[in-house]
């Protein structure tokens, strides 16, 4: 009996500690890459988007999908409920780089009922002007191609 209640107190404790750890890591601010890193286009790029913010993010657009895409943007409607996008693999190749991202969508319908959809993404960037510039046309920022 005491054998088991003191298993039972190690389980209880290691529970507690283990919820603890997860909170601390949901709530913990993001890291920001290095400036000048492909990783860094992207978090500068979706943040501004995250704020409405269409001119900044087109900073992070290369001059070539600016042009092709000529002002005719179909803008990503969010639903401001929470959108988290998490860096998964990034590979560069000389003055190409490929940045794969996990998107999730967290859709709030109420106190006790959320959805949320996750999917993924590959932004492509070539290295121009001394930075990283996504060169093909990125979610969640579309132009209209012919």
């Amino acid at each position: 009996m005491v054998r088991s209640r003191a298993t039972a107190v190690m389980i209880g404790g290691l529970v507690v500690l283990l919820v603890a750890v997860g909170i601390m890591l949901a709530l913990r601010e993001p890291t920001d890459a290095p400036p000048g890193t492909p990783e860094a286009t992207a978090q500068g790029y979706f943040r501004a988007i995250v704020d409405d913010d269409r001119l900044r993010a087109e900073t992070y657009l290369a001059d070539s999908l600016i042009d092709r895409c000529d002002g005719t943007y179909r803008p990503y409607e969010h639903s401001g409920d929470g959108l988290r996008v998490v860096i998964v693999d990034t590979v560069v190749r000389s003055t190409r780089a490929t940045v794969s991202v996990s998107v999730t969508e967290r859709y709030d319908e109420g106190p006790f009922f959320t959805d949320s959809h996750t999917f993924d993404e590959v932004l492509m960037m070539e290295w121009a002007d001394g930075q990283w510039l996504i060169s093909q046309t990125p979610w969640p920022l579309y132009c209209w191609e012919e």
